[in-house]
């Protein structure tokens, strides 16, 4: 196996770990979403996504700080948008619209990395890609509408749909700009420049929510989703994803990212004990046939060159 066949394969692990601890956010935002308001919770994760990764990023601190300084608007625009805000509109959404409709929504987002790395690195708009993505969406809207086309042609539309659209979008360019970031930062300095941005960022949002009365309430319970949340859905998923882009790019990796749906209802099999349908195998199959497809197409073919030439 040549090293990018290797490179490949280590870069789908690692957004396949990302996307299973990221399938269960949504369950969990619903929880808490009469429980804490979306701004303080996003700036909550953040703040203890950033003591959490701080051992690891102290050993870099006196190397990455100057960059940093040098190149501030870049860490804080894409912290904040990324990270932060990326991250409350999806829970904002949440008080607003249904399940379904996040679900479909949350599918434009590796079409904005396909075009923004089209637009600014050149990338090419291969028709593997396109064809690859385009059999996601179908995977995606079968599997969520339990292929029910009536449900799809029944969706109603809310004022929260141009939140989740707000929120996926943002976090599509926050992938794409983990790829321009300055050289000389280490992964776990980054993301803890990351989380302090969204820390900060939320700040004067949180404010206004407890100004403006929205309800508090700290039990066992939400603190504990809470830990989940920073030490799980933040540091040890944002790791694996930021890992996954170094290794095979932004568009691949919002790409296999489709794979979400998959997680999510093998998840509800599991512990909801809900039936392998129809639907749910096609659904599935699309997905993972679109992945493939739009992914490992230029790994083969690099592949079958290698051997071709005698390079294993």
């Amino acid at each position: 196996m040549d090293d990018k066949t290797s490179l490949m394969l280590k870069g789908a692990a690692l957004v396949m770990l990302a996307v299973c601890l990221w399938s269960v956010n949504p369950i969990i935002a619903r929880y808490l979403a009469d429980k804490i308001g979306p701004f303080t919770v996003t700036m909550l994760r953040n703040l203890i996504s950033a003591l959490v990764i701080l051992p690891l990023a102290l050993p870099y601190w006196r190397k990455a700080m100057p960059i940093v300084r040098c190149h501030w608007a870049y860490f804080f625009i894409t912290g904040f948008l990324g990270i932060g805000a990326a991250n409350a509109m999806l829970y904002l959404s949440a008080h607003t619209t249904s399940a379904i409709n996040i679900g479909l929504l949350f599918a434009i987002s590796p079409v904005i990395t396909l075009i923004l790395a089209r637009i600014f690195s050149n990338e090419p708009l291969t028709w593997r890609r396109v064809a690859g993505i385009l059999l996601c969406i179908i995977g995606a809207v079968c599997l969520l509408s339990r292929g029910q086309m009536q449900v799809v042609l029944n969706i109603e539309f809310y004022p929260g749909d141009l939140v989740a659209v707000i929120g996926s979008s943002l976090f599509a360019i926050y992938t794409f700009m983990v790829r321009r970031q300055p050289s000389g930062v280490s992964l776990p300095f980054f993301l803890f420049i990351m989380f302090c941005c969204g820390f900060v960022g939320l700040i004067p949002f949180s404010l206004w929510e407890i100004a403006t009365d929205v309800t508090m309430i700290f039990d066992k319970v939400t603190v504990a989703l809470l830990l989940y949340l920073s030490i799980g859905v933040s540091v040890t998923a944002y790791l694996g994803w930021n890992l996954a882009i170094r290794y095979i790019g932004p568009v691949h990796t919002m790409i296999i990212y489709y794979s979400c749906p998959i997680l999510t209802t093998i998840a509800a099999i599991l512990i909801l004990k809900e039936s392998i349908t129809t639907p749910l195998a096609i659904g599935s199959g699309l997905i993972m046939g679109g992945v493939a497809l739009a992914t490992l197409g230029n790994a083969a073919r690099h592949f079958r060159r290698s051997r071709r030439f005698g390079q294993h």
